[in-house]
């Protein structure tokens, strides 16, 4: 029995995979675990009007952030990871100096956009929004810079080093400062927004310090001339296939702005916050799958791939209906009883939940569309799935308020999971869903079906 426990976890130790997966899953579950105990003492604390305008604070600056953190690091992975498995050296200089120049460029665009939009209220009810805007604005500067450099670390193979700076520093110190002054009755609307400023700032020095000392040694070579309009039409397309999914759960927040208010808003982000649990095994795995798929594709012939997908999906879907299970009951359970300004969340978590389930199911569909280049049907797959997310907020949020939000919101993520996994297989041959990996091996054969029917 010993020898068979010690066999396991031998196997478990050689499965990069695996043991990265688990690594950066524990922090995402220690920064989801010090992030719910900080929205409940600022709950606890301001009352559900402030918590609200907390709320949406963090709702803009990850929607103001949410370019960076979805095109220019899977492009930065992707090329990044393809260019070290092969050596090329001065591929890899264009790649990074590329994407530094289109982050600050396309970011800045983003960051003067939101705060025209929050420096000049059109009503006394929007002035209360002015605040948390402009905060949210000035955070998605601080969180762009600190993703830029994460995805460097992560396309040098040091992820649990880029995901720390977030999940570990950020977090960590947001808990202190939050609970300092939650114990020393210092807790406002002001407090509160500086400490989440100063988090991230700690955070983006970090990234900075673990970058220059972890870099890849990498011989010294001149920089390729590569086509920058074609970079930028992939790294357009990227920002189409992650901004979709990254976008849902922080539009809603201005919806409900305009047609609830601050507390609408606070039910609906602390519950989009405890259901969001339900993503961290698929997003744990995707941070090691990720740079691992496109170092596989960049090899021909490599045999790996088909089992590597498989063990990604197996894990996604396994822990995501456990974790989907717990945050319900525990919404239902816990929060009543903690924020009881805030109970309508044990009604909104479990219907977001469901939506990340039903997304798990169809696999890893999001990184393979991103690593091996489906880019063509990724951007059709947003072009349909966004008007459709933002025409069912229009005319589902001002009827249901949050819960309508919630119900679009789960609907969303769903469907532009099972679609993606539709095209990535249409394109490559190649599917991730649970129905694929476990039943119908020859699904991850690689074929196109239109090219195996010829």
């Amino acid at each position: 029995m010993n020898t068979h426990v010690l066999d396991i976890a031998r196997r478990f130790r050689s499965n990069a995979l695996i043991s990265t997966a688990a690594a950066t899953g524990a922090m995402r579950s220690l920064n989801i675990v010090l992030g719910f105990f900080v929205m409940i003492l600022v709950a606890n604390g301001l009352g559900a009007h402030d918590f609200g305008l907390f709320a949406f604070a963090i709702s803009i600056a990850a929607l103001g952030s949410v370019v960076m953190r979805s095109g220019l690091p899977l492009f930065i992975v992707r090329e990044g990871a393809a260019a070290a498995a092969k050596n090329d050296w001065s591929r890899y200089h264009a790649a990074m100096r590329f994407s530094t120049v289109a982050g600050l460029t396309v970011s800045a665009s983003v960051v003067v956009l939101l705060f025209v939009i929050f420096a000049f209220p059109v009503s006394q009810k929007s002035s209360e929004f002015v605040l948390p805007g402009i905060v949210g604005a000035i955070g998605a500067c601080i969180m762009t810079f600190n993703i830029l450099v994460q995805a460097r670390l992560r396309a040098a193979m040091e992820v649990t080093r880029a995901y720390a700076s977030e999940f570990l520093v950020m977090q960590g110190s947001m808990f202190v400062m939050i609970l300092a002054l939650w114990l020393y009755d210092g807790l406002s609307l002001n407090t509160v927004l500086a400490a989440f400023l100063s988090s991230w700032l700690m955070a983006s020095a970090t990234s900075i310090y673990w970058w220059r000392k972890y870099r890849p040694a990498f011989s010294s070579s001149p920089e390729q001339k590569l086509p920058w309009a074609r970079w930028w039409r992939a790294t357009g397309a990227l920002f189409l296939l992650g901004g979709t999914f990254l976008v849902v759960g922080k539009v809603e927040a201005l919806f409900l702005a305009a047609v609830a208010g601050p507390t609408a808003i606070g039910c609906f982000v602390l519950a989009f916050r405890i259901a969001s649990v339900t993503s961290v095994a698929g997003a744990a795995v995707s941070s090691f799958f990720s740079p691992a798929l496109s170092k596989m594709n960049a090899i021909d012939g490599n045999t790996e791939l088909p089992e590597q997908i498989r063990t990604a999906t197996v894990i996604d879907v396994s822990a995501s209906i456990l974790i989907a299970v717990g945050v319900s009951v525990f919404s239902w359970g816990v929060i009543p009883l903690v924020a009881p300004d805030l109970s309508e969340v044990r009604y909104l978590t479990p219907i977001i939940a469901a939506g990340y389930v039903v997304a798990s199911l169809a696999g890893r569909s999001f990184d393979m569309a991103a690593m091996l280049g489906s880019a063509k049907g990724a951007t059709a797959a947003a072009a349909i799935t966004l008007p459709l997310y933002v025409v069912m907020l229009f005319l589902v949020t001002p009827v249901f308020y949050e819960v309508g939000a919630a119900i679009v919101t789960a609907g969303t993520i769903a469907f532009y999971a099972i679609l993606l996994n539709v095209i990535v297989y249409r394109e490559t041959g190649m599917r991730s869903d649970l129905l694929a990996v476990t039943i119908a091996p020859i699904a991850t054969s690689g074929t196109p079906p239109h090219k195996a029917a010829e």
